[in-house]
């Protein structure tokens, strides 16, 4: 397996004017404006902005929205997934080079703050005693 992320096209998912005139009307059968609305209400994964003029839906979180809405999930249900997806979005899972790196930077910057402050309340003191 590809360690690269899959994406779909909202034309992968719900075709083109063209397409859906051929009959090819996509992975899910239903309208392109549909599916914005669904993913206004938060019942279908947002896409993601990859470059200027491409969005695209991450597959893996695209491909587990639709199973739930093959499994006849509720909408309650489908925003609790979509919610969660999104979530992770903000929050991705830091690798363990990337997150020691961030732990030692957090406490070097600790470091620092501890020692200005330390020197802080010394020259609070001397100025204080010398008044």
């Amino acid at each position: 397996m590809s360690s690269q992320k899959r994406f779909y096209r909202p034309r992968d998912l719900v075709g083109t004017t063209k397409t859906r005139k051929r009959g090819d009307f996509g992975m899910l059968g239903f309208s392109p404006a549909l599916l914005w609305r669904k993913v206004k209400k938060e019942t279908f994964t947002p896409p993601v902005k990859l470059s200027e003029g491409i969005t695209a839906f991450p597959a893996d979180q695209a491909d587990e929205v639709i199973a739930a809405m093959a499994a006849g999930a509720s909408e309650d249900e489908l925003r609790k997934i979509v919610r969660r997806q999104v979530a992770a979005r903000m929050n991705p899972p830091k690798e363990p080079v990337q997150r020691e790196a961030a732990i030692a930077a957090a406490r070097a910057a600790n470091k620092i703050r501890r020692a200005s402050n330390k020197a802080k309340r010394e020259s609070n003191k001397s100025a204080a005693s010398a008044a």
